[in-house]
């Protein structure tokens, strides 16, 4: 097993997977819907997100009637980071990393706005520092991940790093790494994403 071999292996399984998912929220065709869907880590089956199952159902509820309350400034977002920043300033004690970058990505599938840098969380994080990825920065340029990865988008990465996060620390070849790698370490270290962004942590 290589990385290449993973990337194949995710592009068969877990990016469909994630797509098919993501394409339940596009589908309700409500922004009001799909904000409640989102927040309380619901498909419209009335499944909740795996990710999300401990957590309280009073404090999403609280958190989702936050971001319902700005719905407007939602519909003005232009890209993935304003988004993020209206859920992570709604959220609350316990609605921690995960259910903010879950939350948002949900709710910009519904507008087709994505990441364009890869989120560093929890099992993310694992799975980034198994391929060379160091520091305390919380995303990354896509530029700065191994080529073998360049076929996929910053979301679906996130995904994959951490489905396989431990297959990737466990791989005996060389992963491939763009020719500025080098200087990633030294990005990471002068990031100030944490003063402009959110604090986060798991993984959808």
């Amino acid at each position: 097993m290589n990385i290449r071999m993973l990337v194949k292996e995710y592009e068969k399984n877990g990016k469909i997977n994630l797509n098919n998912y993501l394409k339940c929220y596009k589908k309700l065709g409500n922004i009001n819907d799909v904000i409640v869907c989102a927040t309380l880590a619901r498909l419209p089956n009335g499944v909740k997100h795996s990710h999300q199952r401990r957590l309280n159902n009073q404090m999403m509820n609280s958190v989702k009637d936050k971001i319902l309350a700005r719905v407007n400034e939602i519909k003005l977002c232009s890209n993935f980071n304003e988004i993020i920043n209206i859920v992570e300033e709604s959220s609350e004690k316990g609605f921690g990393e995960l259910a903010v970058y879950d939350t948002s990505l949900r709710i910009g599938s519904f507008f087709n706005i994505y990441p364009d840098e890869v989120y560093l969380h929890a099992g993310t994080l694992k799975g980034a520092r198994a391929i060379g990825i160091m520091g305390k920065s919380k995303t990354i340029s896509i530029n700065n991940i191994p080529k073998e990865l360049f076929s996929l988008k910053a979301y679906e990465i996130e995904d994959l790093l951490c489905i396989y996060k431990n297959k990737l620390r466990n791989l005996k070849d060389k992963i491939v790494k763009p020719n500025n790698m080098r200087s990633i370490n030294k990005i990471i270290r002068g990031s100030n994403y944490m003063d402009n962004i959110f604090k986060h942590g798991k993984k959808i």
